[in-house]
């Protein structure tokens, strides 16, 4: 390049590189492009800065590759003029000196070329993937309680989660009130299973007591949640019923407005704003990145022992559920029972709530029961005929001291649902249809073997 140049930070639009630049710059030399006696640095600086940030965070390839007539990238100069917000010239002297330094003619290694485009990449390092490994393993040959190395990852992955938007420009963070039913399934083997639980729902249908929890997806054997989902359809496709088997569906309005965060929606997690320059970005880039991919991890279906697959999902649900910079409710994330295709019109969920935030009103000490009546019967000549016609009715007690009892009890507990016993349906499972891609093998030449 010749004798060196030296750039001054009004040159220059990029905040975090004009900042440095006055922090840390001279005034000793001018301006080579404005010639004013404002801080500056050598251009070289510049130069390595934007020889950074096109090795992170662009992908390179020729000109000539084209995709339905349309270039798969912008050329270096066009790059590096909106990255560092700079004037052509100072762009096409940052060009040069970059073929210059890193180019190796004598090996043919060419980083930068005139012929070359840019892309900008979906940034990963890598390092986030290499703890969550780490850390699963930690938690099925570690310890399981009292883990600081998983605690410190969480805290990493999940301390930006409100600053976080989707290329829609949604939170990932949502609520629901009581405009969104949840719907929780049970599956029973018989009549009898299934009026005992109808005669107390909210007990039978919220989250189960501690003793009688067993550990799932996003709980630990003993911690309660309650599993649901945003359809009917989802629910009784989750508890996976065998044909024979009869499911109940029980209908939940919040009874509050409840913090979730939407597993699906840190899938199109847009690029992190700001500088390609601040070295805090590739930090930030990382875990962006990474949390795109999270939901897919926690949804992957479990084979052999699940047990020690669910640790991990276990750990996230049970740190996001105790973590008070998050203040979540609970998890909503797509189910993997049925496909998008057959849920086109719909918006299927499961949502899981935790232990503090899955009280059920009038679930304890058999508050509030039912008669129940599964059957409509008639009689003639022929003699008695039944058919299955479900009838609940809630039992009134007029004792004044049941009323205060009961009034007490509210007061004690912040409840969070609210069972609607109008909505409850009875399913009874005559088969089950399987949504599957069809691959046939095709039958090929014969190969003659030469043994």
């Amino acid at each position: 390049m010749g004798e060196e140049k030296f750039i001054c930070h009004g040159c220059v639009g990029d905040s975090y590189v004009s900042n440095e630049i006055k922090k840390n710059g001279s005034s000793e030399e001018r301006c080579s492009y404005c010639h004013s006696r404002k801080k500056t640095v050598p251009l070289s600086e510049l130069v390595e800065a934007m020889h950074r940030v096109f090795q992170l965070f662009y992908q390179s390839r020729s000109d000539g590759d084209i995709y339905r007539g349309y270039s798969l990238g912008n050329p270096a100069e066009d790059t590096i003029s909106d990255d560092l917000e700079v004037e052509g010239d100072i762009a096409e002297d940052i060009h040069a000196a970059l073929k210059e330094e890193y180019n190796d003619i004598y090996e043919m290694e060419m980083t930068y070329n005139d012929d070359y485009v840019y892309k900008r990449t979906d940034f990963t390092s890598g390092l986030l993937e290499k703890k969550w490994d780490e850390v699963k393993f930690s938690l099925q040959s570690e310890a399981r309680f009292f883990n600081n190395n998983v605690k410190t990852f969480f805290e990493e992955i999940f301390s930006e989660l409100d600053t976080l938007r989707t290329i829609e420009g949604r939170n990932a963070v949502t609520f629901i009130d009581s405009r969104t039913p949840i719907f929780r399934a049970r599956k029973f083997d018989s009549y009898e299973e299934v009026e005992k639980a109808l005669q107390h729902p909210e007990k039978h249908f919220g989250p189960p007591p501690h003793p009688l929890a067993m550990s799932g997806r996003m709980n630990a054997q003993g911690i309660p949640v309650f599993y649901g989902a945003t359809t009917p359809e989802i629910a009784t496709a989750e508890v996976r019923p065998a044909v024979g088997s009869y499911v109940v569906v029980a209908k939940f309005i919040p009874l509050r407005p409840l913090r979730i965060l939407e597993m699906s929606a840190l899938d199109g997690l847009v690029q992190v704003s700001g500088s390609l320059f601040d070295p805090d970005m590739e930090e930030k880039m990382g875990t962006a990145s990474f949390l795109r991919k999270l939901s897919h991890k926690l949804t992957l279906p479990v084979s052999g022992n699940a047990d020690s697959e669910y640790l991990i999902t276990q750990a996230v649900a049970e740190y996001l559920s105790v973590s008070v910079a998050c203040e979540l409710d609970g998890l909503s994330f797509k189910s993997t029972q049925q496909t998008e295709e057959k849920n086109e019109n719909s918006n299927p969920f499961n949502i899981v709530l935790f232990s503090k935030s899955s009280s059920v009103q009038n679930s304890d000490h058999n508050m509030q029961q039912y008669s129940v009546n599964l059957f409509e019967y008639e009689y003639d000549d022929e003699g008695s005929h039944s058919w299955i016609e479900p009838v609940i009715n809630k039992i009134e007690h007029g004792s004044k001291d049941i009323f205060l009892k009961r009034s007490n009890s509210f007061k004690l507990k912040d409840y969070a649902l609210q069972l609607d016993a109008s909505g409850i349906v009875f399913y009874r499972i005559k088969g089950v249809m399987f949504q599957t891609a069809e691959y046939p093998v095709r039958l090929g030449h014969p190969i003659v073997s030469k043994s």
